[in-house]
């Protein structure tokens, strides 16, 4: 049976701290588990009631077999320090049509965490519409491009 590697917690640890502890791991480590641990990590030092104050937000719509189309809202908060690391995060929030999942992606500095928030709120919102059957609709537009850039 594998065993999940401990992270060692330090008073101050940074993200490039976990990153490079991260690029050891994954080369050694499942990703699943590895991500579980990371996740572990931030978990054990903050816990997110809200995304705070929203700075963009997308509303998608959901088409139903039955009934009127659900909305799905996307809300991206604002990038802020954290407590005690020199690092920042950036809040996201998918609620709508039984959703409601709030978390956060760090980053060493506000422009990293947002880049990773709007990469992550990307595919988060992907895989939501490959769930929902292609069915989710940003802008009435019925190709089914759900209004978030390549690259």
């Amino acid at each position: 049976m594998w065993e999940s590697p401990q992270i060692p917690v330090d008073e101050k640890r940074t993200s490039r701290d976990l990153a490079d502890c991260a690029n050891v791991l994954l080369w050694c480590y499942p990703l699943h588990a590895l991500r579980s641990e990371l996740a572990s990590f931030h978990e054990a030092h903050m816990k997110l009631e809200s995304v705070g104050e929203v700075i963009a937000s997308r509303t998608f719509t959901l088409a139903q077999q039955e009934g009127p189309p659900a909305e799905v809202s996307v809300f991206l908060g604002k990038p802020q320090q954290m407590l005690g690391f020199d690092d920042y995060y950036c809040p996201c929030q998918i609620t709508g049509a039984g959703l409601d999942r709030l978390w956060y992606l760090c980053g060493i500095d506000t422009m990293q965490a947002l880049q990773l928030a709007m990469r992550n709120l990307r595919a988060e919102i992907e895989l939501l519409n490959q769930k929902c059957g292609g069915l989710l609709r940003w802008n009435d537009d019925e190709t089914g491009w759900l209004g978030f850039s390549d690259q």
